[in-house]
């Protein structure tokens, strides 16, 4: 990846754009809107996947072994 002709302003607007796009909460509304399983363990603590994890009959964490 270059970052030729990028001031550092632009950076820092990158940087705070990807940082918001791997919160848990982001993470969970993908989750939540396709149907696949989040890849932040974080996005199941949110109030959010909580209620969707309580209504899935049979459910287990993706994530515990």
């Amino acid at each position: 990846m270059s970052f030729k002709g990028i001031n550092d302003a632009q950076k820092k607007a990158a940087y705070q754009f990807l940082t918001y796009l791997v919160s848990p909460e982001v993470n969970g509304a993908w989750s939540r809107f396709t149907g696949y399983f989040s890849p932040r363990k974080a996005s199941y603590d949110t109030p959010e996947m909580k209620a969707i994890c309580s209504r899935i009959r049979g459910r287990r964490s993706p994530l515990s072994s």
